[in-house]
């Protein structure tokens, strides 16, 4: 949050870090105000890192080949990249449908890119997407239960993703 380390147990103003993930993930209890904004900022330093990686430059590199070229390799990319989690701590079927809702998060944030013209618009709602997992008490670690109505529920939200970003790639790239 503030450049520092943390451990399960310390403290962040009135939080208490409850599980740690990689350097980019841990979560927290008993949220004040204050806590919340740095919060907020940690997550807009995730998506100001991972958007200017996946779109900024994976995006870039590809974009010679043609928009959907590029779209679809920064999107994997950015699934596979999210992979390094299981290294953090979480468990691998939790890793894996992750990885695989991030790679459809990575086409529609591709597709907003494309669209609104400005990698801008895929940073702010990677953190407002990060912003309420960061701060939700254990997500990914420990023993978590995934049921079939589960995966049903990921299977539609990635399809809405993919097809909504290809929509934007579909009608930004005009």
């Amino acid at each position: 949050v503030d450049g520092s380390s943390y451990v399960a147990g310390d403290n962040i103003d009135d939080a208490t870090v409850i599980s740690v993930g990689n350097s980019n993930s841990f979560s927290l209890s008993q949220l004040s105000p204050s806590t919340t904004y740095w919060v907020f900022i940690f997550s807009l330093g995730i998506g100001l890192d991972e958007e200017t990686f996946s779109r900024g430059l994976i995006f870039a590199l590809f974009e010679k080949k043609s928009v959907w070229v590029a779209t679809a390799v920064s999107a994997i990319s950015f699934g596979a990249f999210h992979l390094s989690n299981f290294r953090g701590g979480q468990e691998l079927p939790y890793t894996i449908a992750q990885s695989v809702n991030a790679a459809a998060a990575g086409v529609l944030l591709a597709g907003l890119m494309i669209y609104s013209g400005s990698i801008w618009v895929p940073i702010v709602m990677h953190a407002l997407w990060d912003f309420p997992l960061v701060t939700i008490k254990g997500l990914g670690h420990g023993h978590v239960q995934i049921s079939w109505g589960d995966v049903m529920a990921q299977f539609f939200e990635n399809g809405l993703m993919i097809a909504v970003g290809l929509l934007l790639v579909w009608f930004g790239d005009r």
